[in-house]
């Protein structure tokens, strides 16, 4: 099975063990839990649209495979100012995903969502990003929450994220 996530394949391979009644999810971009080069690069091209022109540092923090989560964190150019991140981000997620609109909006926190239904239990899939203008860096998750159970592990992500942000 090759799982979607926002709308893009996210090249993860589904193996079942069915005498145990185990499904097991590996992803092709990184393995035994390591966030390779390869997937960071996979990872700024699939999600540009959140993305401040100019970036740098781009480093990929966490991903599930399973749910279909990324977290990954990159720092502002020299000359941007953070205070002005947020509104160039919803700009260019609403020009490039016109299915996102605004959830939460902040002068330094941004969470947009895109409805879904795909398993008939009113999913959603999601960018959150954070700001920290001390910091000059922004910390971004991605996923899609389509599942009863992924919508019921939502408060668990989001404490991830949170944590990977430094909140």
């Amino acid at each position: 099975m090759l799982k979607t996530l926002l709308g893009r394949k996210l090249f993860v391979v589904e193996l079942a063990v069915h005498s145990l009644g185990l499904w097991l999810f590996l992803p092709t971009l990184a393995c035994d839990g390591i966030i390779t080069a390869g997937a960071e690069k996979e990872w700024q091209s699939l999600f540009s649209e959140v993305l401040v022109p100019g970036y740098t540092a781009f480093r990929g923090l966490d991903y599930s495979a399973d749910a279909g989560v990324v977290i990954f964190s990159y720092q502002l150019p020299a000359d941007a100012d953070p205070a002005t991140s947020i509104p160039l981000l919803r700009q260019q997620i609403e020009s490039r995903k016109p299915c996102y609109s605004v959830f939460r909006e902040t002068t330094y926190e941004l969470q947009m969502r895109c409805l879904t239904n795909t398993y008939g239990v009113g999913g959603f899939d999601e960018y959150r990003v954070l700001v920290d203008p001390a910091g000059r860096s922004v910390t971004v998750m991605a996923g899609g929450f389509d599942s009863r159970v992924e919508i019921e592990d939502y408060p668990v992500f989001e404490k991830i994220f949170l944590r990977r942000a430094g909140s």
